[in-house]
């Protein structure tokens, strides 16, 4: 892997977006800071520059945190319990949980839960890489995590990495795991949507519009989605929004096929990019989608080499 500096870091190289080289690449920075949280032994008041001087609260240590200098922030095994949104809103941090382990199961044990309802349990919106948190919300209306790239000519939250993190329903009501937000080149990979026991109102990947900006250039690569819930979707567009130049490639949708969701949802938008290679657990046609293949082709997104129930 190369690593160049032009003002921040660039990645040439990175070999199938692992952890590890994402890790190495911004261990090899050397303006980076790293912080560090602890839920069950930090304090706010500490420095957060060691272990030992862990902060006790995720924003805490955001705040700490310098735009483009690639700091990271180091989370404990734990749930912070918030009662506002954590806001992901420093250009180029990463926040990582502090053991790896399977990647689908890491965030069960790094938990963002969000106890008010009047919001997200967490926001994104500035760039940033998340590795192995895990959200939930109590938002009945909305998501869990909400990317939100609504600043039209602004980094805003596009150009984001969620990897290895877990969305966890907790049968609590809510409309989704994940809320797209406008457009932005974000990712979206090897995480785990866990709808127990209810399964969510809606879906647990939402892309929406913002103003007059589409979702563009959004991966959805290799996540496993559970019990999402009879009827409802993997991925959604919202009505009269647009997903231009997508991937979504790779995904499993598993448990009880008596709770097990459609896979994608277009609403008769128009938009483009490719779905291939996603099992998806039901009939093809609209027994996996909202429309028939040959009618997804034609709103414009290639539907090619998806394994159906048997």
């Amino acid at each position: 892997m190369t690593v160049r500096w032009r003002g921040r870091h660039v990645f040439d190289t990175l070999v199938a977006n692992s952890v590890e080289g994402i890790l190495a690449g911004y261990a090899s920075n050397p303006l980076a800071t790293h912080y560090y949280v602890d839920d069950q032994n930090g304090s706010d008041s500490n420095s957060g520059l060691s272990p030992n001087e862990a902060k006790l609260t995720l924003q805490a240590a955001i705040d700490l945190c310098t735009d483009w200098k690639g700091d990271i922030i180091h989370v404990t095994r734990g749930t912070q319990t918030v009662t506002t949104s954590v806001l992901f809103n420093k250009k180029g941090i990463m926040v990582i949980a502090d053991q790896l382990g399977n990647p689908y199961a890491m965030g069960e044990s790094h938990v963002i839960y969000g106890s008010h309802t009047d919001g997200p349990a967490a926001t994104i919106l500035q760039p940033c890489a998340l590795i192995g948190l895990g959200f939930c919300g109590s938002q009945a209306a909305g998501p869990s995590l909400l990317i939100d790239c609504d600043e039209e000519g602004s980094w805003s939250g596009g150009f984001s990495l969620v990897k290895a993190c877990r969305f966890s329903h907790w049968g609590i009501a809510k409309a989704y795991a994940v809320q797209v937000k406008g457009t932005g080149d974000n990712q979206i990979e090897d995480c785990m949507f866990d709808g127990l026991w209810t399964g969510y109102t809606g879906a647990a990947i939402y892309a929406q519009d913002s103003g007059a900006m589409g979702v563009w250039n959004l991966g959805v690569e290799r996540n496993r989605f559970f019990n999402i819930g009879s009827g409802k979707y993997c991925i959604e567009i919202k009505s009269s929004s647009h997903l231009r130049q997508c991937i979504l490639k790779d995904n499993l949708n598993i448990g009880p096929v008596a709770t097990r969701a459609k896979f994608f949802k277009s609403n008769s938008n128009s938009g483009d990019g490719l779905i291939a290679g996603n099992y998806t657990g039901l009939a093809t046609d609209t027994g996996s989608y909202d429309r028939t293949v040959a009618q997804l082709e034609t709103q414009g997104f290639a539907v090619s080499n998806n394994h159906y129930l048997e």
